[in-house]
């Protein structure tokens, strides 16, 4: 910005002149380009090479976001959304949320002879679920989902009056299925009612230390205490438990 020139100055007495003046040099600018992006303008910054001055021009316009979209779809125990992503930055938002669907029970496998649990038929979360405590008492969960479906179809009745502990069993090879003898005990009174998805059974005996006990677990099902309408849900995994106090 400014010119050159020439100082004469005498060593002595400091007297002084100026000439051989040369123009001022102007700006040597390099250009930098910044690009536009989702949520900022672009620009170009012109900058001198040799004495750092600067200034911007050339705008342009934020692009916006660009959004895929990924529908994920409800499951029986998460709800279903959308999120939308920015292909170019990756900012990103839900939306669109639809209800969990909860499980689905069919109630096929509620039979005499079939000792396949009933299952959720989206999923295959089983309607009960059982865990030994101690000799003569079990913890379960009902699937509350099964549990509100058996009320809607009038099959509200819920009981454990045939658990039983035994003292030992013969297995069949054909069919493998269990045949319980020396029967140990059933459920106590009071104990027979599943009147909530989740609870503790006493069976009416004293387990031996040391003894091992075979449980025979399975929920009846039906539609009134004197319903000869009888089904049977079986805990995941089976029936048949063994227990040594």
């Amino acid at each position: 910005t400014e010119r050159g020139y020439t100082t004469h100055t005498c060593t002595r007495c400091q007297d002084s002149y100026t000439d051989t003046y040369t123009a001022a040099l102007g700006h040597s600018y390099s250009n930098t380009v910044t690009a536009a992006t989702c949520t900022a303008q672009g620009y170009t910054t012109h900058t001198c090479t040799r004495c750092q001055d600067s200034y911007t021009d050339t705008y342009t316009d934020a692009l916006g976001h660009n959004y895929s979209d990924s529908v994920k779809d409800p499951t029986c125990t998460a709800q279903g959304y959308t999120t939308h992503t920015c292909t170019r930055c990756s900012d990103s938002y839900t939306d669109s949320y639809t209800a969990a669907l909860g499980h689905s029970f069919t109630f096929e496998n509620l039979h005499w002879e079939d000792e396949d649990p009933e299952v959720c038929a989206r999923c295959g979360e089983p309607a009960l679920r059982v865990s030994i405590v101690n000799g003569n008492t079990f913890s379960y969960t009902i699937n509350q989902d099964f549990y509100d479906q058996a009320l809607e179809m009038g099959m509200g009745h819920l009981s454990w009056g045939d658990a039983g502990a035994y003292g030992d069993y013969i297995l069949d090879e054909e069919d493998g299925s269990y045949h319980y003898v020396d029967s140990l005990g059933f459920a106590k009174s009071g104990y027979n009612l599943a009147t909530s998805p989740t609870g503790t059974v006493v069976l009416d005996f004293e387990p031996t230390p040391g003894q091992t006990v075979y449980f025979s677990i399975r929920l009846r099902v039906t539609t009134s205490t004197t319903s000869d309408f009888v089904y049977f849900i079986y805990p995941a995994g089976g029936e048949h438990y063994e227990y040594t106090p």
